[in-house]
């Protein structure tokens, strides 16, 4: 598990050490730092798959050094794990790795793909990993490998007649947290490089974006957390990816869980995110919902995670434009240990003055 993660001279971080856990939340106010937070990770785990650190559309060296450090200042990322650590350090036009960054990252952006009644096949050949994709692209491609893996026992739910603890019917449950009677049907067409969702048996286009937002992390977060043999599946990218989750805790990204989502339908989905990081994986989200964080602290405080195991760590800018990040812990009854000015506070402002 990655327990904390050490950041210099990368955009407006000077030098910042934080720790993770098993369920760690970023929020602060817009442009606060969190999103170059998780682009510091992004960019380790594509070193420590060999490619290069930096994400297209992102930035270079010269954009992403920090201008509050100096000129001859290097950029380092130093990530600590239960077994070992991963470095990334840049130094104008060169960059070098110590360590192996071990687990999977699954990452989901904010700028998810929404309703599409067409979706790609995952086909990056000689790849050891397997995605849902950074827009949920892959969605029903990822679901069409997993649909008969038994969801860990913690975040199995009950239907009204039974039901089975396999994939396809407790993602049915959990999406009707968000939408009610939805159902899905997925399938994939291998030769032609394609694959469809329909969703209550009308295309996916023709459905809100709330369904096709939450579904990738819905899904990704039954699979990540399964541990059941895999069976019949042969594809050896597939098999290896999913066995690798059974020895290193895989890490999963998530950018605005609550993008289009009713506000019973974002506390749901904290509920279920802190499940699934008690449940074999590390789940690290930014948001700017206090719904979502409400269904963490109500999952502390009704046993469904540990309080020890999650952490609010809340960005703030300083006068000059660097990051600093507060950590927020959460006791057993889901209360906060500091409340700091600007953390959700909006509702509190609005009903004082509608006073």
């Amino acid at each position: 598990m990655l327990n904390s993660i050490h950041i210099k001279s990368f955009k407006s971080v000077v030098d910042e050490k934080f720790l993770t856990k098993k369920l760690t939340v970023l929020t602060g106010l817009n442009s606060s730092g969190k999103s170059s937070i998780i682009q510091a990770l992004r960019m380790a785990v594509r070193a420590g798959k060999g490619a290069s650190p930096y994400i297209r559309g992102l930035g270079n060296f010269p954009e992403l050094k920090s201008v509050f450090t100096p000129p001859g200042e290097s950029i380092l990322f130093h990530l600590t794990f239960d077994d070992g650590d991963f470095m990334l350090g840049f130094k104008k036009d060169t960059y070098f790795t110590n360590g192996e960054f071990l687990p999977n990252l699954e990452y989901i952006g904010a700028n998810r793909l929404g309703p599409s009644s067409h979706l790609p096949i995952f086909k990056e050949k000689g790849t050891s990993y397997f995605t849902v994709g950074e827009q949920g692209e892959f969605c029903a491609d990822f679901y069409k490998n997993f649909e008969r893996v038994s969801v860990h026992e913690r975040l199995r739910k009950q239907g009204k007649e039974g039901g089975s603890n396999l994939l396809r019917h407790q993602l049915q449950l959990w999406m009707e947290e968000i939408s009610p009677n939805v159902e899905f049907d997925f399938t994939k067409e291998p030769k032609h490089d394609l694959s469809h969702i329909e969703i209550n048996g009308y295309r996916a286009a023709n459905t809100g974006f709330g369904l096709s937002y939450s579904l990738p992390i819905v899904l990704s977060s039954l699979v990540l957390s399964a541990s059941d043999e895999l069976g019949e599946i042969t594809n050896n990218t597939v098999r290896t990816w999913f066995e690798k989750n059974k020895t290193h805790t895989p890490i999963f990204i998530i950018e605005n869980p609550e993008a289009h989502i009713h506000p019973s339908g974002q506390t749901a989905l904290g509920k279920l995110l802190a499940k699934a990081a008690s449940s074999g994986i590390q789940v690290i989200l930014e948001t700017h919902s206090d719904h979502v964080i409400d269904g963490i602290r109500i999952s502390a405080k009704n046993n469904d995670i540990d309080n020890t195991d999650i952490i609010i760590n809340y960005c703030t800018k300083d006068e000059d434009g660097k990051t600093t990040v507060e950590a927020i812990e959460v006791n057993k009854k889901g209360k906060l240990s500091s409340w700091p000015v600007g953390f959700f506070d909006e509702s509190i402002k609005n009903l004082r003055e509608l006073t």
